[in-house]
């Protein structure tokens, strides 16, 4: 099987600059599987003296965004695409944000966006309304001009359906009959 997401963070700031910082938190994943609760264990069981960290199921990124906090260097890997847009804004991402303007985008009405969520979820995890901002917020994601910023909007977004979707699983055959 071809690996069809991979990327890599160099150091972001001066180690000694960062490791005065405290790790940066994220809203929690739900997902099974995560290694989220095992972050801190991994990175006490890891080799002291590494400055690259190979993440090769890097999932939500959990692990590898730890590590980048430490000032490793990251190499992330994952065979989905949804985790390859994660691992971009998290771990490749030096210094891109999602500014005010970027919002306002985002949330605005661009014209007619494709209805694949509307027509597969609507009265399944999510109402009318809901399926349809988020048809046109997909939509309004590709139209940002910097992939960066598009990962992190396909991220941020991703997490908050984690609150909204039990367990952030989406593909539950039983959820759609």
């Amino acid at each position: 099987m071809k690996c069809q997401a991979s990327t890599i963070q160099d150091i972001l700031f001066d180690a000694e600059v960062w490791s005065s910082l405290k790790t940066p938190r994220l809203p929690q994943t739900q997902y099974l599987g995560s290694k989220e609760r095992l972050v801190e264990w991994i990175y006490e069981k890891s080799p002291k003296d590494i400055a690259t960290f190979f993440d090769a199921f890097s999932g939500t990124s959990a692990v590898g965004f730890y590590f980048k906090s430490r000032n490793k260097k990251v190499i992330s890997n994952d065979f989905l695409k949804f985790n390859y847009h994660i691992a971009k804004a998290l771990i490749e991402n030096k210094n891109t944000k999602l500014e005010e303007e970027d919002i306002i985008f985002l949330l605005e009405n661009k014209g007619a966006a494709d209805s694949l969520i509307e027509d597969t979820f609507t009265g399944v995890f999510f109402e009318h309304d809901q399926a349809r901002f988020l048809d046109q917020f997909r939509m309004n994601v590709e139209l940002l001009e910097n992939d960066h910023k598009k990962s992190l909007a396909l991220a941020v977004m991703s997490r908050a359906l984690t609150r909204k979707v039990l367990l952030g699983h989406f593909a539950h055959l039983s959820a759609i009959r």
